[in-house]
Formats: structure tokens, C-alpha cells, sequence
């Protein structure tokens, strides 16, 4: 374990507790977490020599995902808390779960498998090449396909797919010794923050150059901090605190906690829920739980 990724991969679990509290100042930045976490999965998942990660996916994405949409059903039943998202058409009520912020669990198993199908198939070069073409073209038009009035979740899901393409590109750099291959990407990722920046798009500008820029880590030979065994300890906990992170808010809130004081106890918090969790539950059934 890289500590320099697991420390980003810490902040960004912190950011992703921040954007769903109560405080508005610094959402954009904060949902930059949730692009990291996309790009590191797409690209760790395309690294892996794993034949087969259905199997592995389904036991740590689909079963908590279920398991945590069950949970959050019945304590919405309990408070008597209407779902908001909740539509006329089952399929996405289904992938919104009852609590929307689990919709990434569904999401990043699609793509994962997808992604993993698509190394198979297709040829790298011809991916690399869309994918180039593709990025940048999503960036552009980003105030276009951000104004379409769509069935949750799939706002979320348009939203996630530019970090997709990055993480998918980030491995082809790696993997891609041919100069040419790897001058396309950079000038595709460059293209993209120029498209960014000029934009200027609330939510999508500041989140993508902030979430590139802590990404391109994973394309560094040697990390840039030493190995920390507190740091990878921590980061065992960002998943549990990604799931449950929605109840401490909840409780703080109810309790008149504002400010940054509300996202930051929420995370100090869940992150000991889940540590306590962790030493409570056997190892074989973590996996399915947190």
C-alpha cells in the first residue's frame, strides 16, 4: 500500500462527509473525493491480473450495497422519512437505493466489470484513442449534458463517467510505453483542464482539476511520502466510513452541530464506529459489511 494514495484517499472520505453535511463552502472541492475514488478504482482494477473480479466485486460492492440499503430503509421507516428520489420506475429506485449516497456502489461495479470486458475485447489503441477524443468533448459540453432534467441516478452517474475515462487513460500511460500513445493522453487531459478552467462550471471545473491533479499520483514510479503504518491503517476504514457516514450527521445535526464542526465529528466518529467494528466483527464477514 502506497501511503501517499492512502492519505488522498483519507482526505477524500473527509470531503465526501463534507459535500453530504449542511455546510456549503467548499462543496465542489469536496466532491473532488469521490472523482478520486473512481479513478483509483478503474485504475487498480485494470492493473490487477484478476480474470474473473465479478465474484470479488459482488462480496464488497453489491452485498454491502444491499446490506446498507436495508439498514437505511428500515431507520427512514423508523423516522418516518419520505425517500425523496423516489420514482414511478423501479429499475432506478433500485439503483438510487433508499439512501442516494450508496448509488456508487452500483455504479463502480458496473463499470468495473465493464471496463475489465472492454481491456479484453476491444484493442488498447482503439480505446485510448475514444477515450482521448471522448474526455475532453464531455468538458466542453459539460453545460450542456448538466442542464438535462434526468431520472436519479443517472445525473450522478453522467456526472462520474468523465472519471471513468480518466482512470481508464491513466492505465493506458502506464501500460503504453509508445510516446505517441502517451502524448495523446496528456494532450487529452490537458485539452480537458483548459475546457475545465474556462468553463468555470459550479460543481464540475474546480472538482475535475483538483481530482486530476491528486490522481496523477498513481502514475509516479516511487510515492512521494514514506510508507506510514497509521496512514494505511486509516485508510482500512474509509470504506465503513463511506457507508454510515450519513447516520452521525444526521445525529450531530439533530443535536445543533453546524459549521465545519458538523462534517468534522462526523468523521472522527464514524471513522471510530467502524474502527470499533472492525475488532468486533470476524474478518470473513467484513468484507460483506464494511
Amino acid at each position: 500500500m502506497r501511503s501517499d494514495i492512502e492519505l488522498i484517499r483519507i482526505l477524500s472520505a473527509f470531503g465526501i462527509v463534507w459535500f453530504h453535511s449542511s455546510v456549503f463552502f467548499g462543496k465542489s472541492i469536496a466532491y473532488t473525493g469521490l472523482v478520486f475514488f473512481i479513478i483509483t478504482a478503474v485504475f487498480y482494477t485494470l492493473r490487477s491480473n484478476k480474470e474473473s473480479p465479478i465474484k470479488t466485486k459482488i462480496e464488497r460492492l453489491i452485498l454491502p450495497c444491499l446490506l446498507w440499503s436495508l439498514i437505511y430503509f428500515i431507520l427512514y421507516r423508523f423516522i418516518g422519512k419520505v425517500p425523496t428520489q423516489s420514482t414511478e420506475n423501479i429499475f432506478f429506485d433500485i439503483l438510487s437505493t433508499p439512501s442516494i449516497h450508496l448509488w456508487y456502489l452500483a455504479f463502480i461495479f458496473i463499470v468495473t466489470v465493464f471496463i475489465v470486458n472492454l481491456k479484453k475485447h476491444l484493442p488498447t489503441n482503439f480505446t485510448l484513442l475514444f477515450f482521448s477524443l471522448l474526455l475532453p468533448t464531455l468538458f466542453y459540453f459539460g453545460a450542456d449534458w448538466r442542464a438535462y432534467e434526468l431520472t436519479s441516478p443517472l445525473p450522478q452517474y453522467l456526472h462520474a463517467l468523465p472519471a471513468v475515462l480518466i482512470g481508464y487513460l491513466f492505465y493506458c500511460f502506464e501500460v503504453k510505453k509508445n510516446n505517441l500513445a502517451r502524448l495523446i493522453i496528456l494532450t487529452s487531459i490537458l485539452v480537458s483542464i483548459i475546457f475545465l478552467y474556462i468553463s468555470k462550471l459550479p460543481g464540475l471545473s474546480s472538482t475535475y482539476i483538483v481530482g486530476i491533479s491528486f490522481s496523477i499520483l498513481l502514475l509516479l514510479n516511487k510515492p512521494i511520502i514514506k510508507t506510514s503504518p497509521y496512514i494505511n491503517s486509516f485508510s482500512k476504514l474509509t470504506f465503513g466510513i463511506y457507508l454510515i457516514h450519513i447516520i452521525p450527521l444526521a445525529i450531530l445535526n439533530k443535536a445543533s452541530i453546524t459549521g465545519w464542526l458538523l462534517p468534522t465529528l462526523a468523521f472522527i466518529s464514524s471513522a471510530f464506529v467502524i474502527y470499533i467494528a472492525k475488532l468486533i466483527i470476524p474478518n470473513k464477514l467484513q468484507k460483506y459489511i464494511l
